[in-house]
């Protein structure tokens, strides 16, 4: 339908989108983040403890993007391969490309290829598609992206799964990379907060008073 379609249109602006961002941040990445640094108030070691998290993230969200989509293409080639889908291998290979879009992603592939084999006759081998991709390929990114990349940038499997499903539903398909970030810079901010001011925070005065002892200076 024309909904469908916009939709799919949509999805494909918004990766080139991104892709062409990615390009311009990638080749003045230096220039901006020397600006950045020179503007902020924030001190200058603070700043570099800042930055490297930001590196250390976004290379464990690419590597854990790339190791889900392949994978996703190895699930989805044994399940051709046991449907005895022709060309299994390329099938496979375009279910890879397409998981990067986010929503319907690996759909766009096994939906068309399932209701191929169904309409060439194989009743069998279209309807194990369609089950294998809705229930398996379909749904293995959700445990596999959260796995790879917390495992690479040291998160925790929870605060992992609402900062890239909560960055997608935030941004779109950047938000695989935003929400992530977003998360790690909130934690190191807590953390040089808590170094600027450990001395206070660990003041005896601040510490919680017992109630018994309030009601006993008070009487």
């Amino acid at each position: 339908s024309v909904a469908i379609l916009g939709s799919i249109g949509i999805m494909i602006f918004s990766f080139l989108l991104l892709s062409f961002t990615l390009y311009f941040f990638y080749r003045d990445g230096k220039k901006i983040v020397h600006k950045l640094m020179v503007i902020s108030p924030i001190p200058v070691h603070h700043e570099r403890q800042i930055f490297k998290k930001f590196n250390e993230i976004s290379r464990a969200t690419m590597y854990g993007t790339f190791l889900t989509a392949v994978t996703q293409g190895f699930v989805a080639w044994i399940g051709f391969m046991i449907a005895g889908l022709p060309s299994a291998f390329f099938w496979a290979t375009a279910v890879s490309v397409f998981s990067f879009v986010p929503v319907v992603g690996t759909a766009l592939v096994w939906l068309p290829a399932g209701l191929i084999m169904l309409a060439s006759g194989n009743i069998f081998g279209g309807i194990f598609i369609l089950a294998w991709g809705g229930g398996l390929v379909s749904t293995v990114d959700n445990l596999l992206r959260v796995v790879f990349i917390g495992s690479s940038a040291k998160l925790n499997p929870l605060v992992t799964f609402i900062a890239v499903f909560g960055g997608i539903l935030a941004f779109d398909l950047i938000g695989v990379i935003l929400g992530p970030m977003l998360i790690v810079l909130l934690f190191t901010l807590l953390e040089i907060y808590e170094m600027e001011y450990a001395e206070v925070l660990a003041t005896p005065e601040l510490a919680p008073v017992p109630v018994d002892a309030v009601v006993e200076n008070d009487w």
